[in-house]
């Protein structure tokens, strides 16, 4: 506990009624954790830039050190939030403000949802070809076809600014094969008929199977019938003999 003697934070209500003044960093940094439990992103994403500080007091870290366990949030913007909170946190530094997330993973799930963001969270062209260049995946593993697609368009709009009149932009975007899948309704399966040993396994999952006696074994009819009759009034048939099949 870096609390101290706080047990609560105060928020004097601006003259308009319209939003709280916070009187210090920590009660910001509480503010904005509270924002962010309670899904009013916009709020948070607003709040962002006015909750960074290089040197963080034992109070204010402790309060940012929730965060990490806001990580499970998949919402559209709370993907937007964290990464804007890791753009302005990008200059201080790997000890002051260190976020708890990976920016690759949460870049790409940005994109992914980039349709369902809203407008009052979607960052600027500029911070998202920062947070780009921090996008980097795991050893031996390439970049996404969404982050390579997003980083082409994102440079595409920065730069149309300085492009001539008379000149047009062109970019490539990248296409991932689809994978080939096998359609397993197609055609009949006998697989279990074909192979012998898949009636051993079936047995084994179902508790039952049945394989078809000797051709001597099997009593039609005459003399081997009868002896097949004396036997079972003597001492019983028992069905579970594999001498019968099963």
């Amino acid at each position: 506990n870096n609390m101290g003697e706080i047990r609560c934070y105060l928020y004097p209500v601006h003259s308009s009624k319209s939003f709280l003044i916070t009187p210090s960093l920590a009660s910001s940094m509480y503010l904005m954790v509270m924002y962010f439990i309670t899904g009013a992103y916009q709020e948070v994403y607003k709040m962002v830039e006015s909750c960074v500080s290089e040197d963080l007091t034992s109070e204010e870290l402790q309060i940012f050190n929730q965060l990490e366990f806001l990580g499970n949030d998949n919402h559209p913007d709370a993907h937007a939030c964290r990464l804007k909170l890791s753009a302005v946190t990008v200059g201080l530094g790997e000890s002051a403000m260190k976020c708890p997330w990976s920016v690759y993973e949460e870049m790409l799930e940005y994109v992914k949802k980039y349709d369902y963001v809203s407008s009052a969270c979607r960052l600027t062209t500029e911070e998202e070809l920062l947070l780009l260049k921090m996008s980097t995946p795991s050893f031996g593993y390439r970049l996404p076809t969404e982050l390579v697609n997003r980083n082409s368009y994102v440079s595409a709009v920065n730069n149309i600014s300085s492009l001539p009149t008379d000149k047009t932009l062109s970019i490539k975007i990248g296409i991932e094969k689809p994978p080939v899948i096998e359609n397993f309704d197609c055609g009949a399966d006998t697989s279990i008929l074909d192979n012998p040993k898949n009636c051993m396994i079936s047995s084994k999952l179902f508790g039952a199977a049945y394989s078809r006696p000797e051709e001597d074994q099997v009593a039609f009819g005459g003399l081997r019938a009868l002896e097949f009759i004396n036997a079972a009034l003597d001492h019983g048939v028992e069905v579970t003999s594999s001498s019968y099949g099963f």
